[in-house]
């Protein structure tokens, strides 16, 4: 059984200070088979990550998948292995057709994460988008009821399950996963992928501990209020 944190934030992130290395060697000690780092707007830190452990002999058994976490007007979407780059604020439906058509190879794998927690921009729906999975786990979600609530519509609607920690930092990586019934063989992106689109994922792990969220969210309303003191609202 492989376990792959799918939502994952480095340094490339407008909200994250992780260095790429130190989010791999995390990952490592986690015992994860695999990681997709998926920074806010920004697909730079997915391919740092794919780079360095492609370079680095310590991260030769870490499957690393690039990935971006795209803001659209109505929440974040998570996209595997992008096929093109997508600007930020479009509609989920116009992000989707960009990225369906960019996609010659269909190589690209998307996911509602936390699609219920509006305090993380959440879309808050599911049904009638072109999407290939629903991040069915998020540690960030303490209380639970916006993970049921996406596991039960995933299963209604016959969608993958996928599984992230949503990490900001490097010891919360891996707090959650995706488990996928590959033996060590078969831990590559190409197989992993397929695995996801059969469907044939599930999740695992436990939640983030409070404090951190909370943590988190302190920093953010900190950064927020630094940047509308310069006159930035975009986050707003």
């Amino acid at each position: 059984m492989l376990r792959f944190d799918l939502h994952v934030h480095s340094e490339y992130s407008r909200d994250c200070r992780s260095p790429v290395e130190e989010i791999l060697r995390s990952a490592r000690r986690q015992g994860l088979n695999g990681i997709a780092v998926c920074d806010h707007d920004d697909p730079e830190g997915g391919r740092a990550a794919l780079e360095l452990a492609e370079k680095k002999e310590e991260f030769r058994d870490l499957t690393v998948i690039p990935g971006v976490e795209i803001s659209t007007s109505e929440g974040h979407l998570l996209v595997l292995n992008p096929p093109c780059s997508i600007p930020p604020g479009l509609t989920p439906e116009e992000t989707i057709r960009r990225i369906r058509e960019a996609d010659v190879l269909r190589r690209a794998f998307i996911i509602i994460p936390h699609p219920y927690r509006k305090s993380a921009h959440g879309i808050g729906r599911i049904e009638g988008l072109d999407v290939d999975g629903v991040e069915t786990f998020n540690s960030k979600n303490i209380f639970g009821n916006s993970n049921r609530k996406a596991e039960n519509e995933a299963e209604r609607l016959d969608l993958p399950k996928t599984g992230g920690s949503d990490a900001h930092t490097p010891d919360l990586v891996g707090r959650c996963y995706t488990t996928i019934p590959l033996p060590a063989s078969e831990n590559n992106a190409e197989d992993v992928l397929k695995a996801l689109r059969e469907g044939r994922s599930g999740t695992g792990g436990k939640t983030t501990p409070v404090s951190s969220v909370i943590g988190q969210m302190m920093k953010n309303v900190i950064r927020r209020l630094k940047k509308a003191a310069k006159g930035d609202y975009r986050e707003w």
